[in-house]
């Protein structure tokens, strides 16, 4: 493991003597913090991206399974090891029943055991680690989308209110939306009869085609007028004074029918 992959533990015992051991039997692998003070450990471990933390449970400020109960209230998905007596054996199963801890090792505990808990519990961790984000970017994304859907209604709202015929045409000359003052000056009962379908193919007709396209294809610089025939939806052809829209790339991107022509 480099070091940049290290993960980073917390061992939290008021033995001095207890905790220089934690210190060799984990610094070759992991960044290791040490306290005897609980005090201290809340404070590292706010401050910290601490993924485990090892804790004695006879300690003067806070017992072990107390301590362990706050930082999971803190960080559930942080791994929890207490460290017990005999006599405590009961306190330690009771903080598993709770849930506030993963493991427990009586003293005195074997080391290479103690590693190798340690080394399981971290690559849990870093699957909780990804799945936590996961779940965090999947409410992030649906906060994202529901704002997202605000919006796209509002901007339908607008553009129906408006008494300009107006229609937004995708980069691959599909119709993407069509207000209902263009519905109504077309004879079309709902937008559905058009979106999704080729503007020259659906609702152009014959007589436009070839000028519509040498217009788009030769992407307009401004905004252009021209008068185009119409499909409508009882089957006549309408011919229409229209307003070619490009955006600031010169991207044909939508058309706003001005007026019925006179011709």
């Amino acid at each position: 493991m480099t070091e940049t992959e290290k993960r980073t533990i917390l061992c939290v015992d008021d033995e001095q003597d207890i905790l220089d051991s934690l210190y060799d039997t984990f610094m070759d692998d992991y960044h290791v913090l040490v306290t005897t003070q609980v005090s201290e450990a809340l404070r590292l471990f706010d401050e910290k991206d601490i993924a485990l933390v090892i804790s004695d449970q006879r300690m003067p400020e806070m017992e072990g399974s107390k301590l362990l109960g706050l930082i999971n209230e803190k960080k559930p998905i942080c791994k929890k090891i207490l460290l017990t007596g005999y006599t405590d054996l009961d306190a330690a199963i009771e903080a598993i029943n709770l849930g506030s801890i993963d493991k427990y090792f009586s003293k005195p505990w074997e080391s290479e055991e103690l590693k190798d808990a340690v080394k399981q519990l971290l690559s849990t961790y870093s699957v909780d680690q990804l799945f936590s984000r996961m779940m965090k970017d999947g409410k992030g994304l649906k906060s994202s989308l529901n704002n997202a859907q605000i919006r796209c209604d509002l901007f339908m709202k607008f553009m129906n209110g408006l008494n300009s015929s107006y229609c937004i045409v995708g980069s691959n000359l599909e119709i993407e939306f069509v207000n209902q003052a263009m519905l109504s000056l077309l004879k079309y009962e709902s937008a559905a009869e058009l979106q999704n379908k080729n503007l020259m193919e659906n609702l152009l007709a014959d007589i436009s085609k070839s000028d519509f396209e040498s217009r788009y294809i030769h992407n307009q610089t401004v905004e252009t007028r021209t008068i185009l025939g119409y499909k409508t939806g009882d089957g006549s052809i309408k011919k229409l004074t229209t307003q070619i829209i490009c955006d600031e790339h010169a991207q044909f991107c939508g058309l706003a029918i001005l007026e019925e022509s006179r011709e």
